[in-house]
């Protein structure tokens, strides 16, 4: 009887370290890992950033070239998106045409160095001079060859990353946001901050996936962690992807917003010192609970029933079509007047309303790797 007892409370405890175990896995193989500190100036709609961006070679093979996303630089004139939108003037991003200052937006990189690499094994490799790079950044065009779309460039090191090994990059580099405009950009005080840093192509099916910025597109990029520190003016109200690890006063009319996001592909946020913040909660089916936090304008705080009641709705939606919804946090923005065109966006953990709607098919997309 005693032995039974003994077998018994041993598979009970097997159970439960394997139930630990598996809560404590990461939902996704985490490829990327980016450190990114932030300054935004909200005066000239502007940012500078340094971006630590460590690279996991998962591929099974030596790696030595790596493209980047600079999609911010597609609101240019010239570029393959204004172009691609000239000529087909229609939908959602109809109006935009890039010629004047504040519909032009830029993502420019100021320096490119390669800090450390490894084997995967422990050791560290060496690398060859030089580790700055800024020199050897060089624009590419793999869809249509136009030379003026600068929203692709590629760096040839001069050592291969082996499989399973990792490289860490570090790149400063300053933003120039457009006035709102498919996905991006700024509205008087509004500001949603998407594809803004420099973004790391994705390893698929045997080759690099990095597309340029086209005006029918999605965004493709691994799964990875998130550390964010975005410094801001003090009376903006910020939400972000992630969970919210501090903030931070700084004494001179600035405050510094820090956020964790843990397996997700991409990291957005939005600052407006009008929002107002209704917060909420969802329990689903796993038991787990996501923070709900709606950030509503001032003149249409007569809709955040219907907002809450909607991501409510979803949530509910979501666990019964798909399973639990994965992560801690949900924030839904409810977009300035006259920022439609940040309105009806999915990014990871932060979806913009549009028409008071929120779509239970669009908070799926925020978990999946190919992000609209």
């Amino acid at each position: 009887m005693r032995l039974a007892r003994k077998t018994v409370f041993l598979i009970l405890a097997v159970i439960l370290a394997a139930s630990l175990v598996a809560a404590q896995a990461p939902l996704s193989k985490r490829v990327v890992a980016y450190n990114i500190d932030a300054k935004y100036d909200a005066k000239t709609h502007s940012l500078d950033g340094v971006e630590t961006l460590t690279y996991h070679n998962f591929t099974g093979q030596a790696l030595d070239r790596f493209p980047f996303h600079l999609y911010l630089n597609g609101f240019q004139k010239r570029s393959t998106f204004n172009e691609e939108q000239r000529l087909r003037a229609e939908g959602f991003r109809a109006g935009f045409s890039g010629v004047t200052d504040k519909q032009t937006g830029s993502d420019e990189v100021k320096k490119f160095e390669v800090i450390s690499m490894s084997d995967g094994k422990g050791h560290t490799l060496t690398f060859p001079e030089p580790q700055d790079l800024t020199s050897k950044m060089n624009f590419i065009r793999p869809d249509d060859g136009n030379v003026n779309d600068k929203t692709v460039f590629e760096v040839q090191l001069p050592q291969a990353i082996p499989p399973d090994g990792e490289v860490t990059f570090r790149i400063s580099f300053h933003d120039k946001f457009p006035e709102v405009v498919a996905r991006t950009g700024y509205k008087r005080d509004f500001i949603l901050a998407g594809q803004w840093f420099p973004k790391i192509g994705v390893w698929w099916q045997g080759k690099w996936n990095c597309h340029q910025f086209h005006q029918n597109t999605e965004f493709f990029a691994d799964f990875g962690v998130y550390n964010v520190n975005v410094t801001l003016p003090e009376n903006f109200v910020f939400g972000a992807t992630g969970v919210q690890v501090g903030d931070k006063k700084n004494g001179d009319g600035t405050k510094t917003m820090s956020y964790h996001a843990e397996d997700v592909h991409d990291f957005a946020w939005t600052a407006d010192p009008m929002y107002k913040v209704v917060d909420g909660s969802y329990t689903n089916s796993a038991g787990l609970t996501t923070k709900i936090r709606i950030l509503m304008q001032p003149a249409n705080m007569d809709s955040e029933p219907r907002y809450m009641d909607a991501v409510l709705g979803t949530l509910k939606k979501f666990d019964d079509w798909y399973g639990p919804y994965p992560y801690s946090t949900l924030t839904v923005v409810d977009p300035t007047n006259g920022g439609g065109q940040a309105g009806g966006m999915e990014y990871p953990d932060v979806y913009h309303g549009r028409n008071n709607v929120v779509h239970a098919e669009r908070i799926a997309r925020t978990g999946t790797r190919n992000g609209a």
